[in-house]
């Protein structure tokens, strides 16, 4: 019964939603984040090679851990040091085995004001760590606690289940991977693409559009949704599950 009462609000709302329209906004959106914080990534590159770090550990919760699960997969393959993509309540029982002075912790919050991963990045502060604090707000706890900001721009998103801050956290992780990888013609290429990847983006949503009508009439006959992917695609799935 939920279920009809759910979908009977829905088509009660007027007009589009706005998730539709955030949605369509995520290339100019990534765009403008990869623009905006490439000299960022080139300082921390730089301080990480002349600080001696000896492992990266990128934490969140929610719908930034789904962005940093699909970033992983880029980490693992081109960055030399040892990666570790944790939830920030995970990250509370390793933090004493795995931060110290030899780290470079990345917390990830849109609002920069998720309880958990300000609580995890002020430990890490005082263990010595180099934080980074990626956000889509400035002036933000989050921000406040980092050594560093990388500062993402995707604009408003009032809708619960992000859209716009997921890809563009995604896609600025993916670019910090590359810049702390060894750079050969693989690194590269894969760098080639993620600058093209606004543009994919563009096509893909020109087109997807009318492919998702047809599915819809044998989707709705069914009960249950399972969503399955693995390396980049399994954090595309977790994010999947969320926003169904």
């Amino acid at each position: 019964m939920s279920h009809f009462i759910r979908r009977k609000n829905i088509d009660k709302m007027p007009g589009p939603y706005h998730m539709i329209g955030y949605i369509h906004e995520n290339p100019d959106a990534l765009r403008r984040t990869l623009n905006d914080n490439e000299a960022r990534i080139e300082e921390i590159a730089e301080r990480v090679m002349k600080g001696r770090i000896q492992r990266v550990i990128v934490f969140a919760q929610g719908s930034s851990y789904s962005a940093a699960v699909m970033a992983a997969p880029v980490f693992r393959y081109h960055c030399a040091l040892p990666v570790h993509v944790l939830s920030a309540s995970d990250l509370m029982y390793y933090a004493p085995r795995l931060v110290d002075r030899h780290t470079l912790a990345v917390g990830v919050s849109r609002s920069g004001e998720r309880g958990q991963v300000i609580d995890i990045m002020k430990d890490c502060v005082e263990r010595g760590a180099f934080c980074v604090a990626m956000t889509g707000v400035s002036d933000s706890l989050l921000a406040q606690n980092g050594d560093l900001t990388l500062l993402t721009s995707e604009g408003p998103e009032i809708t619960f289940p992000k859209t716009k801050s997921v890809t563009v956290c995604a896609g600025l992780l993916m670019r910090l991977a590359l810049a702390l990888g060894t750079q050969d013609d693989e690194s590269a290429a894969r760098l080639r693409a993620l600058w093209e990847m606004p543009e994919v983006l563009q096509r893909t949503l020109g087109t997807v559009e009318e492919q998702l009508a047809g599915l819809m009439p044998s989707i709705t006959l069914h009960k249950m949704v399972v969503i399955a992917g693995t390396g980049t695609n399994y954090g595309v799935a977790l994010e999947g599950a969320i926003k169904i």
